[in-house]
């Protein structure tokens, strides 16, 4: 893993799963709190 990127807990890995099947990474990224470009970045790694 990079330096300074974080591993991701079982719900940030949950829902970057369902926004995978939905295409979402707006909505994934208010439920967690993340930058939208941080979920882009780890759903590219999915």
């Amino acid at each position: 893993m990079p330096k300074g990127q974080s591993r991701l807990t079982v719900r940030e890995r949950q829902v970057l799963a369902n926004v995978a099947v939905l295409g979402d990474a707006a909505h994934a990224a208010a439920t967690l709190g993340l930058s939208r470009r941080t979920v882009e970045r780890h759903l590219a790694e999915v």
